[in-house]
């Protein structure tokens, strides 16, 4: 009698599971599930659970569970579809297990987008069977016009990719899902179009959420300016006053337009709303870094530690305890003195790379590099900073009279070297720390008097800055950048001379898509890079000399860097 009671209580215990997981509380579903595994380790539904609740945190952690199911789980098209999606996440091919969800379940659309999506990464250019069947079977199934806008975004088509959305947004104008691909797959040319959509359907959008608020507004930027996304989004706040992630999006909008005390009343009411809103909480740190407020960024950062703790979060911690307390003790911090400009340097923290490599001795002669991919010897130190820095001058051409902008300086190597030369140089940081850092180094060697530093990340804000300056100097930023397309075309509006310098690779981009959804640290296509500065008006010339002496001295294998002369006569009679 006593096996049906246990049947029972491990029914009952998988229910429990499940209603958390659907609740999203994941911890609690590894905290049920883990003295379950340990007497039934194969248990299928248990590990399905189990990949579900760790597959956000760690892939590799959520599809060991998969593999130690048993065969029972290989009837289900969530454990196929589970699987797929972690070795995709994990660079795995995954036609496989795709196939297999489908097999299993050939009318759940999320698994049959798995399969296209393999498909369509293996075979390029063409509509695929799977999706050529999806759509003779559901032409007028939003769902799977959405999908197709997802393939071809993946297939890099995006004329493609926006008319589907498009057409999935006319079929359910209320799934909010819709609306996001449809501002996330529209360019330039469709901007305003994609607007005009967005703004008829919002009034009925009823999946409405931060991230997807966040890409219309970015849309609605681009065509009417940064009011016009504040009042849209604040119509839609209006009608949900309950939305701790809509007021979060306002607030982050309202402090891009400088209302920084209505942004912290939104804030206020997003975290009534939801008191542990992650997204909230990081919005309060950075509006408080960027008034240089570093103890109230400290509080709110501890905070976001309890809600997200992980090694970002807690390196982030760290740093702004740094920084509250080299800004209480800097009054104090007498800089002509060896000792104290030491202090200063390593409360600000030591950051290694081909652009932070200032040292806190005052005078060139004396300047030394620290750098971790070669020799710390002196000589070496030396012959790289003035090998460097004679490379780059060349390109930047700073001097007496000269007005140069520096885009994400870092420690600010040439802007400061700039403005011993003589030139004005204005820097555009977003990062606090770095901000902090281009500040003391221009104390230290005596150029304050000829810098200025901008916190904030590039935008159309900053466009007086690039129209006003000779030249624009923009080195190891563009492949951090999530739309490189439209960074470049506001480079490209001030008609100034550009130096950029990334990190490249020889594959073509055939458009502008991948450059309007680019990942952290990928590699730029040089070909894409040359073509699209081309077509803003640009001449580019690669620098001579800088792959050669990044790939000797750093071992660099892909750094260019190019000079970019606009065209004369290029744009006359534009505007804007």
């Amino acid at each position: 009698m006593s096996r049906p009671t246990n049947r029972l209580t491990l029914d009952q215990l998988l229910a429990t599971a499940q209603r958390s997981l659907a609740m999203g509380r994941a911890d609690r579903v590894e905290a049920l599930l883990r003295p379950l595994l340990a007497i039934h380790p194969d248990e299928p539904r248990a590990r399905i659970l189990m990949a579900q609740a760790t597959m956000a945190r760690s892939p590799e952690t959520g599809l060991a569970h998969l593999l130690k199911a048993d065969a029972r789980a290989w009837s289900s098209s969530t454990y196929w579809l589970l699987r797929a999606r972690a070795e995709r996440r994990l660079g795995r091919l995954a036609t496989n297990s795709a196939r297999r969800a489908v097999a299993t379940a050939p009318d759940r659309i999320d698994a049959l987008f798995q399969d296209l999506q393999q498909v369509a990464g293996q075979h390029g250019p063409g509509l695929d069977p799977w999706l050529a069947r999806l759509l003779v079977t559901r032409p007028y199934d939003a769902e799977s016009w959405l999908c197709l806008a997802q393939s071809e975004t993946d297939s890099r088509r995006g004329r493609a990719a926006f008319l589907a959305a498009r057409r999935a947004l006319l079929l359910d104008p209320a799934d909010g899902l819709n609306l996001l691909w449809l501002a996330r797959t529209a360019t330039p040319a469709s901007a305003a179009q994609a607007v005009c959509f967005t703004r008829r359907c919002l009034p009925v959008a009823t999946t409405l959420d931060y991230r997807t608020l966040q890409v219309v507004a970015h849309a609605v930027t681009l065509t009417d300016g940064l009011p016009a996304a504040v009042e849209l989004i604040e119509s839609e706040v209006a009608g949900h006053a309950d939305r701790s992630d809509l007021h979060a999006a306002l607030a982050l909008y309202r402090l891009r337009l400088g209302q920084q005390d209505r942004a912290f009343l939104d804030l206020q009411r997003a975290l009534a709303a939801a008191p542990d809103n992650p997204t909230a909480l990081g919005i309060a740190r950075a509006a408080a870094e960027a008034a240089r407020d570093y103890v109230s960024a400290y509080r709110w950062q501890r905070r976001l530690l309890v809600v997200r703790d992980d090694d970002v979060d807690r390196h982030r911690t760290n740093e702004l305890k740094a920084m509250a307390v080299y800004r209480a003790l800097l009054p104090r911090l007498d800089l002509s003195r060896r000792t104290h400009r030491l202090a200063a340097t390593a409360l600000l923290g030591e950051r290694r790379g081909a652009y932070h490599i200032l040292d806190v001795t005052p005078g060139w002669n004396h300047a030394t590099v620290v750098d971790h991919r070669h020799s710390y010897k002196s000589e070496a130190d030396a012959d790289y900073c003035r090998v460097l820095w004679g490379l780059v001058e060349t390109a930047v051409r700073p001097g007496p009279g000269r007005r140069i902008v520096d885009i994400g300086p870092a420690d600010g190597l040439i802007t400061v070297r700039s403005a011993a030369a003589g030139a004005s140089v204005t820097a555009i940081e977003p990062t606090c720390l770095f901000a902090e850092r281009v500040e003391l180094f221009s104390r230290l060697y005596g150029v304050a008097d000829r810098v200025s530093v901008i916190r904030g990340t590039l935008g159309i804000e900053h466009l007086e800055y690039l129209a006003a300056a000779d030249t624009i100097v923009c080195l190891g930023v563009l492949y951090h950048l999530a739309d490189i397309t439209s960074s470049l075309e506001l480079l490209a509006r001030s008609r100034r001379r550009l130096v950029l310098e990334t990190s490249v690779s020889g594959e073509d981009w055939l458009d502008d898509s991948r450059g309007r959804l680019h990942t952290n640290r990928l590699r730029i296509s040089w070909p894409w890079l040359l073509r699209t500065l081309r077509g803003l008006g640009y001449a580019p010339t690669e620098v001579d000399g800088w792959a050669e002496f990044q790939t000797r001295k750093t071992g660099f294998l892909n750094r260019r860097m190019l000079v970019a002369e606009p065209v004369a006569g290029y744009g006359a009679g534009r505007t804007g």
